[in-house]
């Protein structure tokens, strides 16, 4: 790696545990520092998605939120979004706002992402799917206003809460808008930070490699097993997989379609952090250019939405809007996903 990108990839935090980076400003090491101290403090701050100045790309993690990371088991340790607990409690306060007439009711809307699976259970790319995670965390709060709360409820499953709607016709218009918008912004941001990413970090086989390179590399294998069929697993997702049977077919065309073997040397047992400035600038070009490449296996990567607008004049308590919130996401997803559906 050239000397000036080893410069831009010093590690967050030393061996022993000290904020390594010096670039970082004086406010924002001090909630670094504050945030080691909490027991499940978000993963995109323990990996490290930051610049060179501190500047989390997730977009979630300002320093004054890292802070107020004291109450951790009401936070996502991934995304540092609230919980689903919160999500009950804070739906309570708005139920009670609705009550006492302040205001005229709320929009409470649950998110599934489409086929996130085919990520984590069948190319075993967990870092990447932790990452897209996170920029599906980022993209949301993006696109909703400034009084509205987004939360993890579990897995790739997301819920915001969002006051002042009491028309379904308006909060449909609402949320169908937010869909449409966000469509293919998580990839894109996911790949752009991959490319991206020079920081340092250790491997779990103790290595130091660049982050990037890593979610690079773990991605092709992958793939690569999948394209091979080995252990069966190709087979196994046609039979077994989660996803509409057309949309298998089709990605296994799409990746078969892919020459992996052109891009063998993404796999090679040096790091990155060990290349010379000719042998990384190649890396790199390659690493872009099989990320472009694989675009089309994300084609059906998309979020099922469905919600409901609570008002004086609704009827159940959170358990039971609850339900009702999670039948509408099914029914999408049993229409094959990327949609909305609000119900009343």
């Amino acid at each position: 790696m050239p000397d000036e990108k080893r410069a831009e990839t010093q590690q967050i935090f030393t061996p022993d545990g000290q904020i390594a980076n010096q670039d970082v400003t004086h406010e924002f090491a001090n909630a670094l520092d504050q945030a080691r101290k909490i027991e499940g403090v978000p993963d995109a701050l323990r990996y490290g998605y930051f610049d060179a100045h501190g500047n989390d790309i997730a977009a979630i993690l300002t320093a004054d939120k890292v802070v107020s990371l004291e109450d951790s088991n009401k936070r996502d340790e991934l995304t540092g979004l609230p919980k689903f607990k919160a999500l009950e409690l804070s739906f309570d306060v708005l139920r009670d706002q609705v009550k006492q007439e302040k205001i005229k009711g709320f929009g409470i809307v649950y998110t599934d992402l489409d086929n996130f699976s085919w990520i984590n259970d069948l190319f075993e790319a967990h870092s990447f799917g932790n990452l897209y995670l996170v920029h599906v965390a980022r993209v949301l709060l993006e696109h909703v206003r400034t009084t509205d709360v987004v939360f993890r409820r579990s897995g790739d499953e997301f819920a915001m809460l969002l006051p002042d709607f009491s028309e379904v016709t308006h909060l449909h218009r609402f949320i169908d808008r937010m869909q449409k918008k966000i469509r293919g912004v998580v990839l894109q941001n996911v790949f752009t930070t991959i490319l991206g990413s020079h920081r340092i970090m250790l491997t779990p086989d103790g290595n130091e490699e660049r982050q990037g390179a890593y979610v690079v590399r773990e991605l092709y294998t992958g793939l690569q097993n999948v394209q091979k069929n080995k252990d069966g697993r190709r087979d196994h997702f046609l039979t077994n997989g989660r996803g509409k049977d057309e949309y298998k077919k089709e990605l296994l065309q799409n990746l078969d379609a892919v020459d992996l073997d052109a891009y063998h040397d993404l796999t090679d047992t040096k790091s990155t952090v060990d290349m010379s400035a000719k042998e990384y600038k190649a890396y790199e070009q390659m690493e872009t250019q099989f990320l472009k490449k694989i675009l089309p296996l994300f084609a059906r990567m998309s979020m099922s939405m469905g919600g409901l607008v609570v008002t004086r004049e609704t009827q159940g308590d959170f358990q039971s809007i609850n339900n009702k919130a999670d039948r509408l996401v099914y029914q999408v997803k049993r229409q094959g996903g990327d949609q909305v559906a609000i119900g009343d």
